[in-house]
């Protein structure tokens, strides 16, 4: 359950994941594109098209259900919800 003391905030996130019917494969590759802090290709849904971007993974916030990526433009959040695919490149 959210909000107890003695979860981590591996499990939180995997929470959130599991509650959004997340693929596990991706939820995996958004925590290992962080940590490693690699590129990657990420595949968003939005507004019923599929959206490619080529972005640095540097923030999950469990809490806002998004994350923070720095790209060629700057830096912006996307949507775990909208997340359906990622790909580590490097």
């Amino acid at each position: 359950m959210w909000g107890d003391p003695e979860q981590t905030v591996k499990d939180i996130q995997a929470e959130i994941l599991e509650t959004l019917n997340f693929p596990s494969t991706t939820g995996m590759e958004i925590e290992v594109a962080q940590k490693r802090e690699c590129k990657v290709h990420v595949k968003l849904w939005d507004k019923g098209k599929v959206i490619f971007y080529m972005v640095v993974i540097k923030e999950i916030n469990v809490e806002a259900m998004w994350i923070t990526v720095d790209s060629p433009f700057g830096r912006d959040r996307m949507p775990v919800e909208d997340i359906i695919g990622v790909e580590c490149v490097e």
